[in-house]
């Protein structure tokens, strides 16, 4: 057990969205995880109390690890600190299916089947909202090395996907000292970090604040007087944005799948975009576009003809720890987003045209991405203290047409190594995943993008299923997993080719 002193805070605008989204059940566990091999005298990762051992200083270094989430049902949810943590009650061992299931998977089949369990599975009230699963990989021997796949499950209103890498940060650590740190911590470290998003941290200008309003009011030759123009990345009726927003408490789950870019390919890749002053995230926005573009055009997924899909609207994930002056590895909600209209094209170009137009498109989107995240003022993340009545707010979406087509999240590349030999080591990290649940009120799917340095890059995409507003019936979910293939593929065969 460990004890604190108790302090609480109320949560922050953002906070209490994904605090109240989880509650309604709209939203779930956010998972970063990573695959462990061990070179040798692999610890007993079964072993709950091994595994507590190793996680404990990690808990006691972050003081949202031991923060309790209460009065989650009220427009007024704030934060405590645990008075005591059992840490085994945070640790699942997970167990395979039957082996005529699980008989021929890989480490990836295996990590895709376990995530929608992961990531659909409740947190208690009354506990700090997170835990970690350890999922065994298969095709072990009796000789190094061993893997393991440990999933780190949270709460999104404790973090966002970077507080997953800093946990893994701390466990790799903590796993290659061969134990947890005995050192003592001072009380100042169980007091609650203060929330991000403050009206003094995210001031937001009256122009951008009424713009909005003001265009969609008044005629448009009165909002260009005015120095106003309605967003460049709004929906209209050309925008594929999958189903309207539904919520099926009893059968609401989370699909997944994923695909893995290997490290030449994606070492090349890189070596590209420098070469062209893109960033990867511009890069695969505009390859999931291109790949989402020619699936909607094909009668198979998209059969109505009372509409024609014109073009897509993508969601991006910006870290703003940089420019809010904070470390990269502080634990917290940092996240905020930046919207883009990406225009299918009705018919096929050269391959040399082709590959022209997505360079200057990936530099284009890049320059843009960063200049979002580089300034705190104007941020969509600070228009959330304007909201009166969060639950109602997110309560009368349903029913209504989502407002984007994807979202891509990329926390970039985790570093290994500590300038040893690997087998001195011991134990490093191969691979990362970052996965999130399905979205009740997002985009109808999300690609989550992690890489290990020098190393493999995984995009996994998850959705809710029913959410791409596919023709109903007993194939609608065989579909859905079919149009989400087809993507992976030809998003895995552009990379390769342009390599």
């Amino acid at each position: 057990m460990v004890v604190h002193r108790r302090d609480q805070r109320f949560a922050s605008p953002n906070e209490k969205r994904c605090i109240i989204r989880e509650d309604l059940g709209f939203y779930n566990a956010v998972v970063v995880g990573a695959i462990y091999e061990f070179q040798h005298d692999a610890p007993d990762l079964k072993s709950k109390h091994t595994l507590g051992n190793l996680l404990r200083d990690c808990v006691a270094r972050h003081p949202l690890l031991n923060a309790i989430v209460q009065d989650a049902n009220t427009e007024k949810p704030y934060f405590e600190p645990a008075q005591k943590i059992d840490i085994e009650n945070h640790i699942i061992v997970l167990d395979y299916p039957e082996q005529s299931v699980s008989a021929n998977w890989d480490e990836m089949d295996a990590i895709e089947w376990a995530l929608p369990a992961i990531h659909d599975r409740q947190f208690p009230p009354s506990t700090p909202p997170w835990r970690i699963e350890v999922l065994p990989l298969p095709d072990q021997s009796d000789t190094p090395p061993n893997k393991s796949f440990i999933a780190f499950s949270f709460s999104h209103g404790l973090g966002d996907g970077k507080t997953g890498i800093v946990f893994h940060q701390n466990l790799l650590s903590a796993l290659q000292q061969g134990s947890s740190s005995s050192t003592q911590q001072s009380d100042d470290l169980f007091s609650l970090p203060p929330p991000f998003d403050t009206p003094q941290r995210l001031p937001i200008s009256w122009s951008y604040l009424l713009g909005p309003l003001i265009c969609h009011l008044f005629p448009p030759f009165l909002t260009r007087l005015l120095g106003l123009s309605p967003s460049s990345a709004s929906p209209d009726a050309g925008t594929w944005t999958g189903s309207p927003i539904f919520y099926p408490p009893s059968t609401l789950t989370t699909k997944v799948k994923n695909f893995e870019i290997d490290s030449e390919t994606m070492n090349r890749v890189l070596r590209l975009c420098r070469q062209n002053n893109a960033k990867f995230t511009g890069l695969l926005n505009h390859l999931l576009a291109r790949s989402m573009g020619k699936c909607l055009l094909d009668s198979k997924y998209n059969r109505s003809s009372e509409s024609t899909v014109t073009n897509l609207v993508a969601q991006t994930a910006l870290n703003l720890r940089p420019a809010a002056g904070e470390k990269d590895d502080t634990m917290g909600l940092f996240a905020t987003t930046a919207s883009e209209k990406y225009f299918v094209p009705s018919s096929s170009a050269s391959p040399a045209y082709e590959n022209q137009r997505l360079w200057a498109s990936a530099k284009s989107t890049t320059q843009a991405l960063s200049l979002a995240a580089a300034s705190l003022r104007d941020q969509p993340l600070g228009l959330l203290r304007y909201v009166s009545n969060m639950r109602s707010w997110m309560q009368n979406k349903i029913g209504q047409a989502r407002v984007e087509s994807f979202e891509v999240s990329n926390l970039g590349a985790f570093v290994v190594g500590s300038g040893l030999e690997k087998e001195k080591r011991g134990v490093e990290i191969t691979k990362m995943v970052f996965s999130q649940p399905a979205n009740v009120t997002g985009p109808p799917v999300n690609f989550s993008v992690v890489a290990v340095r020098g190393g493999a890059c995984i995009v996994t995409v998850s959705w809710q299923g029913g959410g791409f507003g596919l023709e109903k019936g007993d194939g609608e979910g065989e579909r859905e997993e079919d149009f989400v293939a087809r993507i992976c593929e030809d998003v895995e065969i552009s990379l390769k080719e342009l390599s």
